[in-house]
C-alpha cells in the first residue's frame, strides 16, 4: 500500500442494464482486470471496488474502480501501451461498462495496519468509500486545510477500530461535465467486520464530533460499503 501521496482515479461506474450485478462483477474482476493490467504500463496500483450498499442518498453504482499513477499526465498523455492495447480495453469496457464519472484525487494514507488479502481476492472485513462535497461558503483551498486540520483528527479519532484510512481532495473532475462536484474522497477499512460500525461516520461509543464535522464542511456526502479486490498494491 501507498506511503506517499499518489494520484488516484476514481472510476464511479454501474453496468450495462441487460447485465445483474453478478454478472458485472465476474466480468469486472475475471476478464477485465487481466486487460488493464496489461495495457496500462504506467498504472502504480489497481483496486477494483465492488459496491455492496449505497448509503446517504448516493448514487446506486455497480462499482468504483482506483488507478493510482505518480501524476496525472502520466494518465492524461497515453494510459495505453499502443493502439492495440487501447482498442482491446475500450472494446471491452463497452461490454459491461454502462456509464462511468472519473475524478483524480492526490490520495495519503493515513492509518494501515490491515493485513492484505491474496492477491485479486477480497480484502478481509468491511471497507467503505465516502464522497464529500464542501460548503458553498469554503473555498476549495479552505476545505482542503480543513479536511488536514479538523476532519482527519475527528475522523482517527471516531474510528479507532479502521484498520486502513486513506484521505485526499479531488484535483480535477474528469468527465462528465454534468457528474457531481465531489472535493474529497475518503476511504477507510474495518479488518473486523463484527466491529465495524454501520456508517463510517458514526463513533463505536456514540459520540457526535465526527457527525458535527462532517456537517460544519460538508454540503453533500455520497457513502459506498464495498467489496475490495486490490489487483496490484501501489507501492
Amino acid at each position: 500500500m501507498y506511503h506517499r501521496a499518489v494520484v488516484r482515479l476514481f472510476f464511479l461506474c454501474t453496468r450495462k442494464p441487460r447485465l445483474s450485478r453478478a454478472q458485472y462483477a465476474e466480468h469486472l474482476l475475471l476478464r477485465h482486470a487481466p486487460l488493464a493490467l496489461r495495457h496500462h504500463p504506467r498504472l502504480r496500483g489497481y483496486v477494483q471496488n465492488v459496491v455492496v450498499t449505497a448509503l446517504d442518498g448516493a448514487a446506486e453504482l455497480d462499482s468504483i474502480n482506483a488507478l493510482d499513477y505518480d501524476a496525472l499526465e502520466e494518465f492524461a498523455a497515453n494510459p495505453y501501451d499502443g493502439p492495440e492495447g487501447e482498442r482491446l480495453v475500450t472494446e471491452d469496457h463497452a461490454r459491461f461498462l454502462g456509464a462511468a464519472s472519473g475524478y483524480a484525487a492526490r490520495m495519503q494514507l493515513r492509518r494501515n495496519v490491515q493485513t492484505a488479502g491474496a492477491a485479486g481476492a477480497a480484502t478481509p472485513g468491511l471497507q467503505w468509500i465516502c464522497a464529500l462535497r464542501r460548503r458553498p461558503a469554503l473555498a476549495r483551498e479552505r476545505f482542503a486545510e480543513a479536511l488536514e486540520s479538523a476532519f482527519l483528527p475527528d475522523l482517527l479519532a471516531s474510528q479507532p477500530g479502521a484498520t486502513r484510512v486513506s484521505l485526499g481532495p479531488v484535483e480535477r473532475k474528469l468527465f462528465p461535465d454534468d457528474a457531481p462536484d465531489w472535493d474529497a474522497f475518503c476511504e477507510l477499512g474495518f479488518a473486523d467486520s463484527a466491529r465495524a460500525p454501520a456508517h463510517p461516520f458514526d463513533a463505536p461509543d456514540c459520540a457526535m464530533a465526527l457527525r458535527r464535522r462532517v456537517a460544519a464542511l460538508c454540503a453533500e456526502t455520497a457513502v459506498w460499503q464495498v467489496r475490495e479486490h486490490v489487483r496490484r498494491a501501489a507501492s
